[in-house]
């Protein structure tokens, strides 16, 4: 038996700097009821291939893992080494309570099968547990900053599912449900979902499917996504993240659970609904949070907000055009069927937009068909003149809040437009 020499290279410069677990050439599997998970030690211990009651329904085609880019195309994580490379620090096995040394091409098989591993992407420690029980596969993950790090996108969950599933399903948190179909075409599906609570395909030739949990939803998690290609038909969520994580800044857990599908092709759907509610039962939905009474912006604490001659204090926010369209976008937490004032001060620089719908404000929100409502228009008459105004209105959020939002228009200009002193509050029904 060929065994994983799990070694430890010591890098010293005076005193202890890094640890790194080796990659090595080479997979092992877990195996837990109908379930087998193959991790590879060359792509950095990440999954390889998952195997449901005797049938891959996630190939080998592609990477798993968790996948940072700081920047637009540096890919870092599994075998993607275009913004560096992934390093692993530590990893554990243990199989019924018992701890393993992995070996190459060894199977593991046990009731409660947990592959631990620590590894870092850049500045992030990535800190991931597998879980692999007779009742399907549990992934968590969570992470913390070492250093600061810019994030372009971060990759939580991808999966790449055999390119020989037909058919998928998805269902969001308030029950609906949308479906299609694969072709293989190099397509996407899912780019528009703005909220999703589970996945589900199918793989009519042996009737067979995955269905896909996310334990740990919040609002506003994050982006989804199918890849349809030829060798695989790939799932990924990335999250929601500001462009730069400071150092020492923790993440939440990110946690999901796969299970598996064994059903008749008339069936297999319903099915998939019901795994969808013995889930969402196991793990209740976070309790919407409570809008509050009042908003107050005033930009102080924000960072890259300007500091030249604000409304009041120190710092105002800058929304400076680029020659075209320009929009900046505020999330606000606001109650559903409920009544607003809002007050804010304004500057539009002399050269902006001399089109009123070129620089202003709008209270709004999209909905699931990226039809736009307007709650108020704000600041369309405001001079362009150098000067701050103090502006008011009021409005109404409709029976349905979904993604309320403040938008901030400057478009057409190379010039700037600001806003400070920002406030919201209710007012009585």
């Amino acid at each position: 038996m060929k065994k994983l020499y799990l070694y430890i290279i010591i890098i010293l410069c005076g005193s202890l700097m890094a640890a790194e677990v080796p990659f090595i050439d080479g997979c092992f599997t877990l195996k837990s009821g109908n379930y087998a998970v193959d991790i590879s030690g060359k792509l950095h211990y990440c999954i390889y291939k998952i195997n449901f009651d005797g049938v891959d329904i996630g190939n080998n085609n592609g990477f798993y893992g968790t996948i940072l880019c700081p920047a637009s195309g540096k890919f870092i994580g599994a075998g993607h080494t275009e913004g560096g490379r992934e390093k692993v620090l530590s990893i554990k096995l243990t199989i019924d309570g018992v701890e393993k040394t992995p070996g190459l091409d060894m199977v593991y098989s046990g009731d409660n099968i947990v592959f631990e591993d620590v590894s870092m992407l850049d500045n992030l420690k990535v800190f991931k547990t597998i879980t692999i029980t007779p009742s399907g596969i549990r992934i968590d993950k969570n992470f913390e900053a070492t250093e600061e790090q810019k994030i372009f996108s971060l990759y939580i969950f991808q999966y790449c599912f055999s390119e020989n599933t037909r058919e998928w399903m998805i269902g969001r948190p308030d029950g609906t449900t949308a479906e299609g179909i694969f072709k293989s075409n190099d397509g996407w599906h899912l780019r528009s979902e703005k909220e999703l609570l589970w996945f589900a395909l199918y793989h009519p030739d042996s009737k067979k499917g995955m269905f896909g949990y996310f334990i740990s939803y919040y609002p506003k998690q994050g982006q989804y996504m199918f890849w349809d290609k030829k060798v695989y038909h790939k799932f990924y969520y990335w999250a929601a993240l500001p462009p730069v994580i400071a150092k020492g800044e923790k993440s939440r857990k990110y946690s999901m659970f796969l299970r598996g599908i064994n059903a008749e092709p008339d069936v297999w759907k319903s099915d998939a609904g019901k795994i969808a509610d013995e889930l969402k039962a196991q793990y209740p939905l976070p309790r919407p949070a409570k809008a509050p009474d009042s908003i107050a912006l005033n930009f102080e604490d924000s960072i890259g907000n300007c500091k030249t001659a604000p409304f009041k204090g120190e710092k105002c926010l800058e929304v400076k055009g680029n020659g075209a369209f320009s929009v900046k976008k505020i999330p606000l937490a606001l109650e559903k069927s409920q009544d607003y004032t809002i007050a804010l001060s304004i500057k539009k620089g002399e050269n902006t937009s001399s089109e009123n719908n070129k620089n202003y404000l709008i209270v709004g929100q999209y909905d699931k068909v990226r039809k736009f409502y307007v709650f108020a228009t704000l600041g369309n008459q405001t001079p362009r003149d150098g000067k701050w105004h103090e502006i008011t209105g009021k409005f109404k959020t409709p029976e349905l809040v979904e993604d309320c939002n403040l938008y901030i228009y400057n478009s057409n200009t190379s010039d700037s437009l600001y806003i400070d002193e920002i406030e919201i509050k209710k007012t009585k029904n």
